[in-house]
């Protein structure tokens, strides 16, 4: 299974997300996903073959679709070889899919120019209807994404919810999902690995201490 460590706690200083990017490494983690800032102060010291992501337009994705794409821009000149983009919330409650349609094909072109992974974050707890959640991730499949989140992880969730509509939607459209929620007890990541989803992505060091120990 794919893991990724990831820190966007805006509070944390330089030298502690040094010290989480060796953690990320030493635990055998396949990425490491820090803000933009962070990207040029820890890009030489990813092994070659892993990830290093960058969120964009986190956690709201209210941003215009020419400020995401000038942030991806900006991410992958720092050193990201993937980046986390949040769609935005309006255009999707609105239902307006060709816009959406529009503008995640304009973030994958991009992307695969640059070769650049692109993963789509969205929040499946917004939307009561399942169906349109799973809409949602056709598009951004059939666009050009490369990975899928259903969850930014910015709202309070439910390990098997989330696990489910996870695996719905990677089962049914075949692409990649990483689970992307708080998880701190070894228990929580063995349902996690159980439920065999592509990717996790585990949100704070000390979590990742208490999964996988100290040493």
């Amino acid at each position: 299974m794919y893991k990724e460590l990831c820190c966007y706690d805006s509070d944390l200083k330089k030298q502690e997300i040094i010290k989480s990017c060796f953690l990320s490494i030493h635990k055998d983690f396949n990425g490491f996903c820090v803000p933009e800032h962070f990207l040029s102060s820890v890009r030489e010291f990813m092994p070659q073959g892993t990830v290093l992501a960058a969120p964009i337009d986190y956690p709201k994705g209210f941003s215009s679709s020419q400020a995401k794409l000038h942030s991806i821009i900006s991410c992958i000149r720092k050193g990201a070889n993937a980046v986390d983009v949040v769609l935005n919330k309006n255009i999707c409650t609105e239902k307006d899919l060709d816009k959406l349609s529009e503008n995640v094909s304009a973030y994958s072109n991009l992307c695969k120019q640059k070769n650049c992974s692109l993963r789509i974050m969205l929040e499946y707890r917004l939307y009561e209807d399942p169906d349109f959640v799973y809409d949602l991730c056709e598009i951004c499949q059939e666009c050009g994404a490369d990975y899928i989140f259903v969850s930014t992880g910015s709202i309070a969730d439910d390990i098997y919810d989330h696990l489910i509509t996870a695996k719905i939607v990677e089962e049914m459209l075949d692409i990649d999902i990483i689970y992307n929620a708080d998880i701190w007890t070894p228990e929580q990541y063995e349902k996690i690995t159980l439920s065999e989803v592509f990717g996790v992505r585990i949100k704070k060091a000390t979590a990742v201490t208490n999964i996988f120990g100290v040493l």
